[in-house]
């Protein structure tokens, strides 16, 4: 049969574990929503960056060299993601 100090140490032990487990809990919650923060970051990027291309490549004076998509230029250099 186990002593009042036995049941003692042994709960004091589970509030030490419950303690470390929920700091973890804490831990990977803000991990998981700085992650999904930079994926949304990531694809708004790339939607603009999409848009821009397009918007400066169908214009007829662009000024830049890597942003000119027109087919009739020969010998181009075009920026890539």
């Amino acid at each position: 049969m186990e002593t009042m100090r036995d049941i003692r140490n042994r709960m004091k032990s589970v509030r030490q574990t419950l303690q470390v487990t929920g700091a973890m809990k804490l831990i990977s919650t803000s991990k998981l929503r700085k992650q999904a923060s930079a994926r949304g970051h990531a694809s708004l990027l790339r939607r603009h960056s999409e848009a821009m291309r397009d918007i400066i490549g169908h214009s007829e004076e662009n000024g830049h060299k890597w942003f000119d998509t027109r087919p009739d230029k020969a010998d181009r250099k075009i920026a890539t993601s």
